[in-house]
């Protein structure tokens, strides 16, 4: 395969995108669920977050394997985290599955087509599926810390309540337009460096708060 500067450098940039989404706004509504006491109000929107990333990396990259590519970038903008002494593994690890896992119902979900109409009984089952790989393997590892683990009630909801809202805001997203102007520049070496180092920082910030 003839290496693509332009396809790898687009997977860095809207990957480093969702992982400064995840920062940002997944922290945020961290804070928001622990403060009003909901549990998982960042599970209701972050999968769909990252679909939105992953399909307009595959609009621009035109392969559709760039769905793992972005994944990819997603991930070790979380694993980066490792370095960070205090913070337990399993912070960063198991949202780096999660993020993968997406990426893996993501590409069967878009199939081969950009422009696809997406299905929702297609959607809502892959939602569900890697959502129950990701509790499963929980389980399996004993990830004490991991949703396998937690009250039967949020188990419940993360699997059915949360997936059911995640295809609907899937759904809602394939009436975005996918042609808008991002889409249609170059993307430089600068814009990628750039995107990636913010993101890496503010993951860092964002665990340490």
């Amino acid at each position: 395969m003839k290496f693509d500067k332009q396809y790898w450098l687009t997977a860095a940039v809207f990957g480093s995108m969702w992982g400064i989404s995840e920062a940002v706004l997944g922290t945020l509504l961290h804070g928001i669920s622990h403060f009003l006491t909901i549990p998982g109000l960042a599970g209701l929107v972050m999968f769909p977050i990252g679909f939105f990333f992953m399909h307009r990396a595959f609009v621009k990259g035109g392969n559709r394997n760039i769905i793992f590519q972005t994944a990819a970038v997603a991930a070790a903008i979380k694993l980066s985290a490792l370095a960070l002494p205090f913070l337990s593994p399993m912070d960063t690890v198991n949202p780096a599955m999660a993020i993968l896992l997406e990426s893996a119902a993501a590409f069967f979900i878009i199939g081969t087509e950009p422009e696809k109409t997406f299905n929702f009984a297609t959607v809502l089952t892959l939602t569900v599926s890697w959502k129950s790989i990701f509790v499963a393997t929980q389980w399996i590892g004993g990830i004490s810390a991991g949703m396998a683990f937690t009250a039967p009630d949020i188990l419940i909801r993360f699997l059915i309540i949360d997936s059911i809202v995640n295809a609907g805001l899937i759904m809602a997203m394939t009436k975005i337009p996918a042609d808008f102007r991002l889409l249609k520049k170059p993307v430089r070496p600068l814009h990628a460096g750039i995107s990636l180092l913010t993101a890496i920082v503010l993951n860092g910030l964002a665990l340490m708060i």
